[in-house]
């Protein structure tokens, strides 16, 4: 009994001790990007460039972020071959970011619950 106690007991130990599982690092960069709220909306198009486009980077260990800023934000699972990290520590928000299967293309939503929200599209590449 003691045997079985102990045996098991290590194997926790070594489930727990197990490295983390790789992460996949993307780099994405917005093609186009779209504010609405109730005043209107405002684009990326480009005649009026209402809306500065940015590259992210995106950690499936960390969360993502845009490249020109430290921290992450987000957590990030894989859920039917989609890459899926959400925030929503946003504050009076969330936040989702998603990379379509095939790695190369995503969308980036932050919900302003009650006030406006804002979406980027774009491309991925691994480095």
């Amino acid at each position: 009994m003691i045997i079985k106690i102990i045996s098991t007991l290590i194997f926790s130990i070594a489930v727990l001790c197990a490295p983390l599982s790789a992460a996949d690092i993307y780099f994405c960069t917005d093609i186009a990007g779209v504010s609405i709220n109730k005043f209107g909306m405002k684009t990326s198009n480009e005649n009026t460039k209402e809306i500065t486009l940015q590259n992210w980077l995106v950690d499936t260990n960390k969360g993502w972020r845009r490249e020109d800023v430290e921290g992450y934000a987000g957590a990030c699972e894989i859920n039917k071959g989609y890459v899926v990290c959400r925030a929503e520590d946003v504050v009076f928000g969330e936040a989702i970011f998603s990379i379509h299967p095939d790695d190369s293309n995503f969308v980036l939503t932050y919900l302003d619950y009650g006030l406006d929200a804002l979406s980027y599209v774009g491309t991925c590449k691994k480095p």
